[in-house]
């Protein structure tokens, strides 16, 4: 059997292709996407929340007190999820599967919290919009409103596949890797934002949030062709489905009669 069809049967049999078929040596793929993607959402909320008291006033923006407490809560959340992500995928990298699967618990029910948080803090958010009268003439906010609620959709649902399949290795931890890609742009669309403040003479980046993002999106995508040759099935639906979110909130449909009203009904 030569080398490439040793690992796409390892890939059938459920073990691991990230590990090298000759060498033995475990690959630190997930874990290093997992630093990285903490580093994102470090950078991107280090001004509003991890360093505010340093950085809100030099870039304008609102101190950490001010926040309401369910925002403070889904932060406290989110910061938990990212350090369990960095924390499991680093036991799976070197070996300690079996303290890994113990862990997995506390990973189930905090997929359940961030899910619960997010969703309060997107409501008090759009609340807020709606009652001051800044939703009804923002496309801005409409595109937000949207892409928030129907993201936290689909981390419930990436989340939800990857706990139901966590027997499966391979869809399981590209289904977390994808669950948590889908929360990201609020953080990737923060930095576009920070380094528009710090250097004016940059302009505009309305897609650099975006841009960034897929390229978490792309790195599973070559990873899985390296590895397996092929896309694997929960990359392929995992992309699709945050790829859908983008287009969609970046399109006319935020803005429709019936979205709005929706999002207004939401809101109370």
């Amino acid at each position: 059997m030569n080398t490439q069809t040793g690992v796409v049967q390892r890939e059938h049999d459920g073990a691991s292709p990230d590990v090298h078929p000759a060498s033995g040596v475990r690959s630190k793929f997930y874990f290093g996407m997992a630093v990285a993607m903490s580093a994102a959402v470090f950078m991107g909320f280090g001004p509003s929340f991890y360093l505010n008291s340093v950085l809100a006033e030099p870039l304008g923006m609102r101190p950490v007190q001010t926040l309401s407490t369910v925002i403070v809560a889904h932060g406290l959340v989110f910061t938990a999820w990212m350090i369990t992500l960095v924390t499991q995928t680093g036991l799976a990298a070197y070996g300690r599967v079996r303290l890994h699967r113990t862990l997995g618990v506390a990973g189930a029910v905090l997929a359940a919290l961030v899910a619960m948080f997010g969703t309060a803090a997107q409501m008090a958010s759009i609340q807020r919009d709606v009652r001051s009268g800044a939703y009804d003439s923002s496309p801005f906010l409409h595109s937000v409103a949207f892409t928030g609620l129907v993201t936290l959709i689909v981390f419930a649902g990436l989340a939800g596949a990857a706990i139901y399949l966590r027997r499966r290795p391979q869809a399981h931890k590209r289904l977390i890797l994808l669950a948590t890609i889908s929360l990201l742009g609020a953080a990737t669309g923060r930095i576009g934002r920070i380094l528009q403040l710090a250097f004016p003479a940059v302009g505009p980046l309305p897609f650099f949030g975006l841009v960034l993002t897929d390229l978490f999106l792309i790195a599973l995508m070559v990873h899985d062709w390296r590895t397996i040759a092929r896309l694997h099935a929960a990359t392929v639906c995992g992309c699709l489905a945050i790829l859908t979110v983008q287009v969609l909130g970046n399109g006319p449909l935020p803005n429709s009669r019936s979205v709005i009203q929706l999002v207004q009904w939401l809101a109370g």
